[in-house]
């Protein structure tokens, strides 16, 4: 059997995990321990999704990229594996090609109801206008020079007021508006480099760009199949206008663990709105759609608290009823076009189509609407509009009687193109026009009748005159060039200028016409009913036929509004060039229909300075109502294209109190003017580090402990653009900090200086392993600056108790109790001192091999803690990979007490970053067949791979066991990968997940606040020699004691015992260790306190031990 390689951006199964960034409002993020600042879902997040389907998420990982104009098209991220015999196929499986709602072929065929050649009309007018800029886009070479190369390209864009921004599977590129190239073709993994995490080498594609008119900013995203265990979306927001310019990065890990195909994006002035079809990993089972707000106004900003609401629609319209048998799946999210804004507070709105041929009711529209509150997630909604469903004419969206989606016909070939008729087509373009608002949309159904098949666009003008009222049919129509036409029209796209004027774009193809780019459009003067009476017009015309056996084709296409005049059309989709396998070329084509005037519009326009300096101000956000927005340059002006209307601005910068304007009133043509100055202000912040001066718990850990009585430096910074006057600050009193110490007075903190810290002194309460808050507020004179917080950890994280390098032997050797096993083709585990080597000298090494092989490096037993165990490594490999497919591959396997192996991540544990990468081919004879493992590279390059960092948490069953670990490397039946081949770890570290906490003032027994020899002293000693009861406590209790039982000392006496082996000599004796601690409290001197009472092989001389007392004897004011 033939490995199938290359290609498609459809369902791909890749599992690399990552670690969470998490940032808590109002709070400043703690890196080094005990200080941490950790989240997880609320209990009202994880009720409301059971009941509603609704999740809330924050960033995973923040960056900022470079320029685009400085990245190259070197290729990056993911290696991708090619056969020389056809090394640009697809692989062809169930996750590329299973649709998401099964056709019944046994239902009658039925005509179609708008089918346009067999409808009444006025005759066509003349054709729509030409295209009068074209120019090829991205081309299959283009990608296959930056080691890709993708069946279908997936094909986005939209133009800007200076230019055009293109992406494919997997690489962007933009444009000036007359066609000149101002990039190279970019890897998304170049564009997402920066980032933390797996996902930053990803090229997985399904690609989504949009211009956002209303900020003057563009969107590019992607999603990741690196599920750990959840995909992600990657989603890049221009930080300026310009588009070669820089991006804010941002990477979301999805709500659940469900694949997260076919993303789709849409504007709306409250948010980014997104739709996907949702899939099992495997790719075998369609699980509904899903629907996600995405907060827009923080993504501009760059803010990496930026947020998400999603609904999952299976939870809230399961199948059945008015759903169907198959639920809600090829919904798309509304996208605003123009500048002329919904009306205010309008719920965002989406739409699918239903079909009796997929189990529905009936052939039909539903539309929802989307109302996020990110303040208040649980106040979010996605419901169904009034008015839905509405009735459709009749169509068929069978791709006739074939098994297959591969039906729409080409020259001089047997292979077809992918139909794909179960979605609605990018985009849904929402339009104000003033006394009406409209939703445009397309798919591809059957204009022929069942089991016959001619591929035709159906398109629909949805109407509603009132912001409450219904949507209408205005427009349903199937485009067709008739009966003695036998062209297919398929993959459309749609979209409404500001006129009214509707313009459909599409590929076409038959057994005569290679695959091209035309389009069909009315006009807004046209009368309602006539459908696309303007005709057809060709973008390019297509030469040869694609040959790949994978068959898809286009997957989506983009029609996008000129922001310009809000009245050109731009479209692109892909064509064929030649008859090869793979030779797609993309198209850029502007055209308007018909006359094009431009869309009203005026202009709101400032200069923001300093109210000190009268300088002027850079980076101002200026928002205006509705959710346009723009950022002041260098000079401190701005300007924002509006609709006439009347608008309010706030100009908002840190450091700077906020100014609002008053109505501005905005003319077609006309001009509104806000500007001012803002007057800089202090903003405080907690700092790091935070410093422990002094404690009383035993021993000392440098870690707040429950209980315990402490001193710590709070360092505040002042990120503002003023000094402060007096700042003073006061510790708060709250569950975890009791008995705080007065306020503290900072002074003047010097804006953008250094960090200020004052002590404050404080009582920790809680449980070991807890966080506590420290509250700061602050007051700097007359003027409330808020609070500054930090969080803490109850107790200080265990360093590691077991360590295997590899370094204690001389290679090959491995260490003690370290064993190997082996099958195959492959030779087992050694350790080497060559190549990549984490730590010097030796790291464990396992090959690998062009056939069937098992290799096993086996740990020795290992104890675990009651409270469970953090296993790390080190991990550099280098497997045989494809595209999509895994087929050499290393597991982690564990066993519980000389019990059978099984896998790390069984029941489902997961990693916690550098897990495993993808599924294992089962074609191939592989050990590991069909399990998840880690394949492809490390990182690095095949010649020099690179190590990654690999966490996992033990699972629950093996707390408290005996344990032993197996690193498993298995080979396939062919091919090894190139360069550096195998597996490689090192530095192992298994560490316990509970916290250590000290005790509190551990000497004083009494608990009185004092360290007295005649009583604590006499207690320990008497309690070393077998004293019990009230003999052990009698006549020494110290004045204020708290602590006043026998009983209650002996549990604490208990608990310290082992602190008090003085001498450290490995027991606790009374006349040595007791007698020295009666003697330190009686306050003699070091040589009085050791004489005759050191006990027999004592570690610790005469200055270690006075050291040690004092160690153990802390006192905090």
């Amino acid at each position: 059997m033939t490995k199938a390689i290359l290609v498609h951006r459809g369902l791909r199964r890749v599992a690399v995990a990552a670690l969470a960034v998490v940032t808590l409002a109002g709070t400043q993020a703690q890196t080094n321990a005990p200080f941490i600042n950790p989240t997880k879902p609320t209990a009202e997040q994880m009720a409301l999704a059971a009941s509603r389907g609704l999740y809330t998420g924050q960033v995973l990982h923040f960056g900022e990229s470079v320029p685009v104009a400085e990245m190259t098209d070197v290729p990056t991220g993911v290696l991708r594996k090619r056969l020389a015999s056809d090394p640009f196929y697809e692989t062809i499986n169930s996750s590329n090609r299973r649709p998401m709602r099964v056709a019944d072929k046994s239902m009658a065929g039925k005509p179609d109801g708008a089918l346009w050649s067999e409808q009444t009309r006025a005759p066509i007018r003349n054709l729509p206008n030409p295209a009068t800029v074209q120019f090829d886009g991205i081309v299959f070479t283009d990608t296959t020079a930056i080691g890709q190369g993708f069946l279908p390209p997936d094909t986005t864009g939209a133009v800007g007021p200076n230019h055009y921004v293109q992406a494919v599977n997997s690489a962007f590129r933009v444009w000036d508006r007359a066609g000149a190239a101002l990039t190279a073709t970019i890897p998304f993994s170049t564009l997402f480099g920066t980032l933390s995490g797996a996902c930053r080498t990803a090229n997985d594609g399904d690609p989504v760009v949009l211009y956002d008119q209303l900020a003057d900013r563009w969107l590019i995203s992607q999603f990741c199949t690196l599920a750990d265990p959840n995909n992600h979306q990657l989603i890049a927001i221009s930080k300026t206008p310009d588009p070669t310019g820089a991006y804010y990065l941002y990477d979301f890990q999805m709500p659940n663990n469900k694949f997260n195909d076919y993303p789709k994006f849409g504007l709306w002035p409250d948010g980014y709105y997104m739709t996907d079809n949702q899939f099992n990993q495997a790719g075998t089972a369609f699980q509904q759609s899903g629907v996600f707000a995405f907060d827009r106004a923080k993504m501009l900003a760059g803010d990496p608290t930026a947020s998400f609401v999603y609904f999952d629609t299976a939870v809230l319209f399961p199948p059945g009823g008015v759903n169907g048998t198959y639920g809600i799946g090829g919904i798309l999210p509304g996208s605003l076009d123009g500048l002329a804004l919904p009306p205010a507070g309008a719920p965002a709105p989406f739409a699918y189509f239903q079909a009796v041929e997929f189990g529905d009711p009936a052939d039909q529209l539903r539309i929802f609407d989307f109302k996020v509150d990110f303040a208040t997630p649980a106040n979010s909604t996605f419901t169904e509009r009034t008015g839905s469903p509405l009735t459709v004419p009749a169509f068929d969206p069978r791709p006739g009687s074939a098994t297959t989606r591969s039906v729409v016909p080409q020259p001089s070939t047997t292979v077809g193109l992918d139909a794909l008729e179960d979605r609605l087509m990018f985009r849904l373009g929402y339009r104000n026009l003033g006394t009406s608002e409209s939703l445009v949309m397309t798919h591809t159904v059957n204009a022929a009748t069942y089991p016959a098949y001619r591929a035709a666009v159906r398109f629909y003008d949805l109407r509603r005159s009132t912001p409450t009222g219904a949507f209408s049919v205005r427009e349903a129509q199937t485009f067709d060039g008739g009966a003695a036409d036998t062209a297919h029209r398929w993959m459309g796209s749609v979209a409404m200028n500001h006129q009214g004027d509707i313009a459909l774009g599409y590929s076409v193809s038959s057994s005569s016409v290679s695959p091209s780019i035309r389009y069909a459009a009315r006009l807004g003067t046209d009368a309602a009913g006539t459908g696309l009476v303007s005709g057809e017009q060709s973008i390019i015309a297509g030469s040869g036929a694609q040959t790949s056996a994978s068959s898809r084709w286009g997957d989506y296409s983009q029609m996008s509004l000129d922001p310009v005049d809000d009245c050109t059309f731009w479209f692109t989709q892909e064509y064929q060039a030649s008859a090869a396998s793979a030779a797609w070329r993309t198209r850029i084509a502007k055209f308007a229909p018909g006359t094009c005037t431009p869309s009203p519009r005026g202009t709101i326009s400032g200069t923001l300075t300093n109210c000190s300096t009268s300088a002027p101000v850079s980076g101002v956000t200026v928002s205006i109502t509705g959710g346009f927005l723009r950022v002041t340059g260098a000079a401190g002006t701005y300007s924002a294209a509006v609709s006439p209307g009347t608008y309010t601005a706030t100009a908002r910068l840190a450091g700077y109190n906020s100014l609002t304007s008053g109505s501005l009133v905005v003319t077609n043509g006309g001009v509104a003017t806000f500007s001012g100055c803002l007057t800089p202000v202090p903003i405080v912040n907690s700092a790091l580090p935070v410093v422990i001066t002094a404690e009383d718990a035993v021993l000392l850990n440098s870690a707040a402990d429950p209980g315990e009585r402490l001193t710590v430096s709070l360092p505040l910074v002042n990120v503002g653009t003023a000094n402060t006057t007096n700042l003073v600050a006061t510790l708060q009193a709250n569950a975890g900090v009791t008995n705080p110490s007065a306020a503290a007075t900072y002074g003047s903190v010097i804006a953008a200086g250094a960090a200020v810290s004052r002590p404050f002194t404080f009582k920790a309460a809680g449980t070991c392993g807890d966080n506590i808050t420290l509250n700061l507020s602050l007051q700097d004179g007359a003027t409330n600056l808020g609070t500054a917080s930090y969080t803490m950890r109850l107790g200080s994280t265990p360093a590691p108790y077991f360590i295997e390098a590899y370094d204690g032997v001389t290679a090959p050797a491995l260490p003690g109790g370290w064993t190997t096993a082996i099958s195959g083709g492959l030779t087992a585990w050694t350790t080497v001192a060559t190549g990549p080597v984490n730590s010097t000298p030796n790291v464990a090494v396992a090959p690998s091999a062009a056939a069937v092989g098992n290799t096993e490096l086996i740990s020795p037993a290992i104890a675990v803690p009651a409270g469970g165990a953090q296993l790390a490594f080190r991990n550099l490999y280098n497997l045989e990979s494809g595209v999509s497919n895994y087929f050499d591959g290393m597991v982690l396997e564990y066993s519980v007490n000389g019990g059978a192996f099984t896998d790390i991540t069984s029941g489902g544990n997961a990693f916690l970053t550098g897990g495993y990468t993808g599924t294992i081919s089962a074609s191939f004879g592989s050990a590991i067949a069909s399990r998840s493992a880690w394949s492809g590279l490390s990182g690095g390059t095949t010649a020099a791979p690179t190590y990654i960092n690999s966490v996992i948490n033990l699972p629950a069953a093996a707390a408290g066991q005996m344990v032993r670990l197996k690193w498993r490397v298995a080979t396939d039946s062919s091919v090894s990968a190139t360069g550096l081949a195998g597996a490689r770890i090192d530095n192992i570290t298994l560490t316990a997940l509970s916290a250590y906490c000290g005790i509190p003032r551990a000497l004083d027994v009494d608990l009185n606040g004092g360290y007295a020899g005649a009583t604590d002293a006499v207690i320990m000693l008497r309690y070393l020699l077998g004293y019990r009861g009230n003999a052990m406590i009698a006549n020494a209790l110290g004045g204020g004691a708290t602590r006043t039982t026998a009983a209650a000392m002996l549990t604490h006496l208990d608990s310290i015992r082992p602190l008090l082996d003085i001498d450290n000599n490995g027991s606790v004796d009374a006349l040595t260790d007791g007698l020295m601690i009666l003697r330190f409290m009686l306050g003699l001197p070091q040589a009085a306190v050791v004489a005759g009472a050191v006990g027999p092989a004592a570690t610790r001389d005469a200055a270690a031990i006075m050291n040690y007392l004092v160690t153990i004897t802390p006192t905090v004011p």
